[in-house]
């Protein structure tokens, strides 16, 4: 794990570094970390049916809010 991130990291980096290096966000040694990435299969989402309710929330309008800075703001904006 790096010990410090280059000057021009942007702020949600920045950010990121900052709250894993806290013992809240570091996960290595702790009883629930088995030291690898957990990876899903896509055949779990094949089996998912994804249009069982399509007609319970289709076409209802939805709104969805975010900060100026979120770093997943563009989730929300318009195509």
């Amino acid at each position: 794990m790096p010990e410090k991130l280059e000057p021009d990291a942007d702020p949600v980096t920045q950010e990121f570094f900052d709250y894993y290096r806290t013992p809240r966000g570091f996960h290595q040694n702790s009883p629930n970390s088995i030291g690898a990435w957990t990876a899903t299969a896509p055949m779990s989402f094949m089996n998912l049916p994804l249009l069982t309710y399509i007609d319970e929330i289709s076409p209802r309008p939805i709104l969805l809010i975010a900060g100026d800075n979120a770093h997943s703001r563009y989730f929300s904006e318009g195509l």
